[in-house]
């Protein structure tokens, strides 16, 4: 529920007369990350959502996974298992389900340097449609 306040105060924001940005880049890691993609998000915007298997034992080692441990990381968890996948994309094809999705552009990232490369692509459109500005 507090997920769902923070898109209603992010969509009163996004009410009050002032100039729109030219596109948001908006980086997730979870489920809660529909809210925005289906009442802030508009056509020019992008969602750069985590796909993957969360950690099994997320506090049994310290540091973050590494690229090379989530590149490798087995994407089917077993019957009991702990991990789970990131939820936005199951949770955004639920949401389509009942005829809800997103104008925003959807891209999926697993690992940190996946992640810089879709940042440097949007930073790269960006420019250009500025005209190199």
């Amino acid at each position: 529920t507090n997920d769902l306040q923070e898109g209603r105060r992010q969509q009163q924001r996004r009410r009050r007369p002032r100039p729109r940005p030219r596109q948001i880049v908006y980086i997730g890691d979870g489920a809660n990350d529909i809210c925005p993609a289906l009442n802030v998000l508009g056509k020019d915007d992008v969602l750069l959502v985590r796909g993957g298997v969360k950690r099994r034992e997320a506090n049994g080692r310290s540091g973050p996974e590494t690229d090379d441990e989530a590149r490798d990381r087995v994407e089917v968890v077993p019957v009991g298992g702990s991990g789970s996948t990131f939820g936005a994309l199951p949770a955004l094809e639920r949401a389509a389900e009942d005829g809800d999705v997103p104008s925003c552009r959807v891209s999926e990232w697993r690992t940190g340097s996946e992640l810089r490369k879709l940042i440097g692509e949007c930073l790269e459109e960006a420019a250009a449609a500025s005209g190199g500005r």
